[in-house]
């Protein structure tokens, strides 16, 4: 699996710390995004992490 971050405009980027135990990886990547007001979208190659739309 590939997984990009994709930067932010402020070049800020939010610190998380989860502890999880038997989550499947889209749902700890669901997490993780939610948290950190990211979106989450994927394709047949890769998954992306970018800053939410405000």
């Amino acid at each position: 699996m590939n997984l990009i971050l994709a930067p932010s405009a402020e070049g800020a980027e939010p610190k998380l710390t989860l502890s999880l135990s038997n989550v499947p990886l889209s749902e700890a990547l669901r997490y993780v995004a939610a948290l950190g007001g990211c979106e989450l979208t994927a394709d047949e190659h890769a998954s992306t992490l970018r800053p939410a739309a405000k």
